[in-house]
């Protein structure tokens, strides 16, 4: 992943169910912004016409003169029919809240035990253009 560019394809599951992101906007050390259509189940698309229109954004700000940085994630999705947007709101949204709740956490303990190891290096041992 470290060559992504923008259109590239994400996948996101089995290779056979052609479930991914594409890449819709790419800021390096900045923004990440992926978009997917793809996540329903292909005999629900075909049989019920149903839609799924899926982004994540994941944004990275300077703070405090860029000495720290703030980290921003946010998912937005359109569905339909009615019943896809009902299930939807009941079932996806509290597990998407849990599943990017653990996601950000890991993130956090990741930056923060990296940040621990590069002061040991100096001040200079981690920058991020401006």
């Amino acid at each position: 992943m470290q060559g992504l560019q923008v259109g590239d394809f994400v996948p996101d599951g089995a290779p056979d169910t052609g479930c991914g992101f594409v890449v819709e906007r790419l800021e390096p050390h900045r923004a990440l912004v992926l978009h997917s259509t793809s996540h329903l189940p292909a005999a629900w698309r075909e049989r019920h016409h149903a839609t799924l229109d899926w982004s994540w954004a994941f944004v990275l700000g300077p703070l405090d003169g860029g000495r720290k940085t703030r980290f921003s994630f946010r998912s937005r999705w359109s569905t339909a029919p009615w019943w896809l947007t009902l299930g939807g709101r009941l079932v996806i949204v509290p597990a998407d809240l849990l599943m990017s709740r653990d996601m950000l956490t890991g993130v956090k303990q990741r930056a923060e035990a990296l940040s621990v190891s590069n002061s040991f290096r100096g001040p200079a041992a981690v920058t991020m253009p401006p």
